[in-house]
């Protein structure tokens, strides 16, 4: 059982099991209680100058048993300053975003190391377009996206990070 949420014209299904509500500093459960992460399987870093899908991803991501160590509404500039400040292992970022678009705070954070894994999350370009295909992301995600899609890709991430860990 789910519901449907509306954030401008973008539709996301939640199911109805999720009660929680995950932030930077920690989660609200539905008893109004904060509990803060224990062990997650990866930091992700979410960029989106949509508010509200910024925080429903953040949402989404907390299920899939992630951590999200911050989030990030103001445009690219600020999203490459939060990773040099929080290193997380994943960057969940939209494309068109004000004061430096997407593809260039991928080829930015492709220049740090280490490097995180980036995964563009885009309602306007899509996985084909060549400036997506050529900006060096990991993995791309469309909006609007489930929580079963969003799972996956982490679980691919997790996986390929697995194997160079294991590589090394």
């Amino acid at each position: 059982m789910s519901t449907q949420v509306v954030f401008k014209h973008y539709f996301f299904q939640i199911p109805l099991s999720i009660r929680k509500i995950s932030f930077p500093f920690g989660t609200i459960t539905a008893a109004n209680r904060i509990s803060y992460p224990q062990s997650s399987n990866m930091r992700i870093l979410i960029a989106d100058d949509q508010r509200d899908v910024a925080f429903l991803l953040a949402q989404m991501v907390a299920s899939c048993d992630h951590e999200t160590v911050g989030i990030v509404t103001t445009g690219g500039l600020d999203v490459i300053a939060a990773y040099d400040r929080l290193r997380p292992e994943v960057v969940i970022m939209d494309i068109n975003m004000p004061r430096t678009n997407g593809f260039t705070a991928c080829h930015v954070l492709r220049s740090r190391l280490p490097s995180p894994k980036i995964v563009f999350f885009s309602g306007f370009y899509r996985e084909n377009h060549p400036f997506v295909m050529n900006a060096g992301a990991d993995a791309y995600l469309a909006k609007p996206t489930d929580v079963a899609t969003l799972q996956a890709v982490l679980s691919s991430l997790e996986a390929e990070t697995a194997l160079n860990v294991d590589a090394a």
